[in-house]
């Protein structure tokens, strides 16, 4: 379980991403600080788990009053405590999506936030391995392509696909993931009518 904690400190207020975790028995652990008190509100929260427990988190935070993203990982193996996981992102990103598939491999979808535009936000994705580092972002669409949301969508058999929008309406765009975990083109259509 992962929350935000707000401390009201009178004019303003920060904000504290703390979590703990529940054991076999479903008794919940001590509480672990994963960001100290700032006063940029994180947002934008993804956590995922695998078959073996093993967790991992993502938030963001604004900050320069928007003009810039901050992305945080961090992931708990099986009975342990959250440590930072490495990025393979600029210093301004913002997040779409995590999945995380149950053998333990992950996939995040990522915008490249240093365009103050978001239509010029080019979408990336990167793959972890179970136990292993996110590779470094390959390009899902280019800069003004995607509008809207993208999403990733898994199975229990390992399969993710990840879907975003197209500019004209009912159009959609999808890219499968492989293991190990890599971006591959799937049996549709790249481009098709939602329905």
């Amino acid at each position: 379980l992962l929350w935000v904690r707000e401390i009201d400190e009178g004019s303003c207020c920060v904000y504290v991403v703390e979590a703990a975790s529940a054991g076999a028995d479903g008794a919940f652990g001590p509480v672990e600080t994963l960001r100290s008190a700032r006063a940029d509100q994180p947002d934008d929260i993804r956590v995922g788990l695998d078959d073996a427990g093993t967790t991992i988190a993502l938030w963001s935070t604004s900050i320069d009053s928007g003009a810039a993203f901050e992305t945080v990982a961090v992931v708990r193996p099986p009975g342990g405590s959250f440590a930072p996981l490495a990025l393979p992102t600029p210093a301004s990103t913002s997040i779409d999506d995590l999945a995380v598939l149950p053998s333990g491999d992950a996939v995040f979808v990522w915008r490249d936030a240093t365009s103050p535009d978001a239509a010029l936000r080019p979408i990336l994705v990167s793959v972890r391995p179970r136990n292993g580092a996110f590779s470094a972002g390959q390009p899902l669409a280019a800069a003004g392509e995607a509008i809207g949301q993208v999403s990733i969508a898994m199975d229990h058999l390992d399969n993710a696909a990840i879907v975003w929008p197209l500019g004209s309406p009912g159009s959609v765009r999808v890219a499968g993931v492989e293991p190990p975990p890599r971006l591959t083109n799937v049996s549709i259509p790249l481009a098709a009518e939602v329905g």
